[in-house]
């Protein structure tokens, strides 16, 4: 018994001993971390007629440009209406830059450099919108423009008229200013990106045919975050050094109909409700690597004790830091890839027994996975061969990692440090979609950030109910982007 309790003894101080190394090297990691953020001197003024620029965007909204994934439905006069608009509205851009129409309602606008062996910055945005499917639960109409409360309310406020006009006010202020750029500046704007994205991908097609290779790609995605980022209370600029993949599937079962007063053990229906629960009772697997690593190693050093102790130790507390983002679906995602089933239909009428029921399920990939691996981790979950499984047609792989080590996220946080100056600046993953994605072949620096303000309840408005931008922050995301191409000379 002695020789017992004292090989006990030996155990536990020896478990102690490991415990005290552990938490004095996590402690010691904690600490010995330098912050990536940089000052520079404020940007020098803009003259910016914030009212006026408010009231071209308003205009804008009004026009409906709605794109469907069936593009014959698609009204491509409004699309005219809008150009038309733009070419009103910035005399100075369609004065001094060209313009050129890629397969019908894309356009690409070039300001020519003084010195032509520097490689060009090239600007996305897209003038479509995504249909506003219960109007009635607007507080404002959402193609009204009407300007409220300090906000431009309607589709196309956030995503992503506000980006093309905001290109435009910059690109015209800065031509007002007698500013001749050395280095070329480009605009591309998308006409479909909301569906199908071809659009962007014939206009990737074309600068690549003509071997253009931009220093800097810049699209929508990022925003800058007021409130999202768990343990911080400052405004966090979230600049996307990668998107993830998309996939939707469709499934599908087939049944006998008949009666629902004679129903058999399962119907086609109950077959793909078993199937949908199946997948959400077994979501992806949350990794941190890559964009999301980036994310905490860059974030680490502004953050609390707690929080950067978890960042800091990854190796050590991965396991908290996952159950702390897996509580807020804005964070999960970006650890895993995710699962929305976002379509259901089976029976015609309530008696009958439907002969076919269907889901489509949406899934963003995360970088390191694949849509053929996400499709056989599918039919693996649901285990069903009853179940047909159909890929739609739109839809991606997850794009590469842009290096934030290199020139182009440097001229992004030079600018953002001028312009937001208490703005915590970070890659991150782009957790949507975005036409960036057509790019990725021209650049190895393609970023996506659109320099919107968003707090955590405005992100339901993001293709939801009263999206709107605030006047200020639109002034801002002008003063930005006339600040990166200043930079980028």
């Amino acid at each position: 018994m002695p020789r017992t309790r004292s090989l006990l003894k030996r155990l536990v101080l020896g478990a102690v001993a490991v415990l005290v190394v552990l938490v004095s090297i996590a402690v010691i990691r904690t600490f010995m971390v330098d912050s990536r953020q940089i000052t520079a001197a404020p940007a020098p003024a803009l003259a910016l007629d914030v009212n006026a620029a408010a009231d071209r965007l308003a205009q804008a909204v009004r026009i409906k440009t709605v794109t469907h994934t069936d593009q014959s439905k698609d009204d491509l006069q409004t699309f005219e209406a809008l150009f038309a608009h733009l070419e009103t509205s910035y005399p100075g851009v369609h004065r001094t830059l060209s313009r050129e129409r890629i397969a019908g309602r894309n356009l690409l606008y070039t300001w020519a450099g003084s010195d032509s062996s520097l490689p060009p910055v090239l600007f996305l945005a897209h003038t479509d919108v995504v249909p506003a499917v219960d109007p009635s639960a607007w507080t404002h109409p959402p193609f009204s423009g009407l300007r409220a409360d300090g906000f431009i309310w309607g589709r196309g406020t956030i995503d992503d008229k506000n980006g093309v006009l905001a290109l435009l006010e910059a690109v015209e202020a800065l031509i007002a200013s007698s500013m001749t750029p050395k280095r070329t500046i480009m605009l591309a704007f998308g006409g479909d990106e909301e569906t199908l994205g071809s659009g962007a991908r014939a206009m990737a097609a074309h600068l690549k045919a003509k071997g253009v290779k931009p220093l800097l790609i810049l699209d929508e995605g990022g925003i800058i975050s007021d409130g999202i980022v768990p343990g911080v209370d400052r405004q966090v600029a979230l600049i996307g050094i990668a998107e993830k993949g998309y996939l939707s599937l469709k499934l599908t079962a087939k049944g006998h109909g008949g009666h629902s007063s004679m129903p058999p053990p399962m119907t086609a229906a109950g077959r793909i409700a078993r199937a949908v629960s199946r997948l959400e009772a077994d979501p992806f697997p949350m990794r941190i690597d890559g964009g999301s690593a980036l994310f905490m190693a860059w974030m680490a050093p502004e953050m609390g004790f707690k929080e950067r102790l978890a960042f800091r130790n990854q190796w050590l507390l991965t396991p908290i830091i996952k159950g702390i983002y897996s509580k807020k679906n804005s964070t999960a995602a970006l650890l895993r890839t995710t699962t929305a089933v976002t379509m259901l239909s089976g029976g015609p009428k309530e008696n009958v027994l439907p002969q076919e029921a269907t889901a489509v399920v949406n899934f963003r990939i995360l970088p390191g996975e694949s849509r053929d691996s996400v499709e056989a981790r599918v039919k693996s979950v649901i285990a069903d061969d009853a179940v047909a499984i159909e890929r739609r047609p739109m839809g991606g792989e997850p794009s590469p990692l842009s290096d934030p080590e290199k020139p182009g996220f440097a001229l992004l946080q030079k600018s953002l440090a001028q312009v937001v100056p208490n703005a915590i600046v970070t890659p991150y993953l782009t957790v949507g979609a975005t036409d960036a994605r057509a790019y990725v072949e021209l650049s190895d620096q393609v970023f996506r950030f659109g320099a919107v303000r968003l707090k955590a309840e405005d992100l339901d408005r993001l293709h939801g109910v009263d999206e709107r931008i605030a006047e200020a922050d639109y002034a801002q995301q002008i003063r930005l982007y006339a600040q990166l191409i200043r930079n980028a000379q």
